[in-house]
């Protein structure tokens, strides 16, 4: 596991996330489901 800072635009603005997971796929898979309710756009996903 490592941990990846993900870039999102979430609902018009800029926000990083940071997250542990296996693979950057699986950490944009993740933020995605965390704000399924929201509109969120991942932009990068990058190793901490």
């Amino acid at each position: 596991m490592r941990e990846y800072s993900v870039k999102i635009r979430l609902n018009g603005s800029l926000s990083y996330v940071t997250v542990r997971a296996s693979s950057s796929g699986k950490a944009k898979e993740f933020v995605q489901a965390q704000y399924a309710g929201s509109s969120v756009t991942v932009l990068e996903v990058k190793p901490v």
